[in-house]
């Protein structure tokens, strides 16, 4: 349970916090500079309408679970070299933010790095999404029966976001303070990922409005949503701890 409903600066030891559920969410403020976020945001934005990429999510890279546990092992790593090729491509003129969130976190562990794959190299990690809508109720933390990946063996999960293009009105993160557990998958909507909202019935949660230029970072096995909005960007991954305490990103 958490201590309160606040959010916290970055350290060490409230890293540790937010894995152990003690607080719901650590954020850094001017992550990326105004100009720095306005730029990224217009390459993006070239790349994706370059990219022919749906209407409802405009996305730059690659995800496990979609091109991997959809689209199957090999063909996810089959597209990691072009992804992380498209993502640096962007970044040229400005900053790669996954190498930012790296070079901060290493203030804190030793040992920060993307997540490997033995027999098949490194993951993809820094999806970009243009998104317009929301985005259902659900956690991150269930591995949906994928015990041949080297994500299974993760302690505990972590998501970064890091905000390029905010909506006037909507948007907000909503973060309950209630971990998934394998026995609410009896709420799951048929068919998706999802969860039915009986799930965080009279759960406390908080609710927080980026800001342009931040980094949030929260607990992803809490469950989480996003409220309605237009043309919201944000790119992110994941942040495992692994048995040996250290760090690894993926996508």
């Amino acid at each position: 349970m958490w201590k309160n409903f606040e959010a916290y600066p970055l350290t060490q030891e409230n890293l540790y916090n937010l894995i152990n559920n003690d607080i719901p969410l650590i954020r850094l403020p001017e992550f990326g500079t105004t100009e720095e976020t306005e730029e990224l945001a217009e390459r993006f934005l070239l790349f994706a309408s370059r990219s022919k990429s749906v209407k409802t999510v405009t996305r730059l890279g690659i995800s496990q679970y979609e091109q991997g546990i959809v689209g199957g092992k090999e063909n996810y790593f089959s597209l990691v070299e072009e992804a992380w090729s498209n993502l640096i491509k962007v970044c040229e003129t400005t900053f790669n933010p996954v190498t930012r969130i790296m070079d901060i976190l290493r203030q804190y562990f030793t040992d920060v790095d993307i997540l490997t794959e033995e027999g098949y190299g490194r993951y993809f990690a820094g999806v970009a999404k243009l998104r317009t809508g929301e985005t259902p109720l659900h956690s991150d933390f269930p591995l949906f029966g994928v015990r041949d990946w080297a994500v299974t063996k993760m302690v505990a999960q972590l998501s970064w976001n890091f905000y390029l293009r905010l909506p006037d009105r909507g948007g907000e993160l909503k973060i309950w303070d209630k971990l998934w557990q394998d026995e609410d998958d009896q709420f799951l909507v048929q068919g998706t990922y999802y969860h039915n909202e009986q799930v965080v019935s009279n759960i406390p949660f908080i609710k927080v409005k980026p800001v342009l230029g931040e980094l949030i970072i929260f607990n992803s096995r809490n469950y989480h949503t996003v409220l309605p909005c237009q043309n919201r960007i944000a790119v992110g991954s994941w942040l495992s701890l692994m048995p040996d305490e250290s760090l690894r990103l993926w996508s």
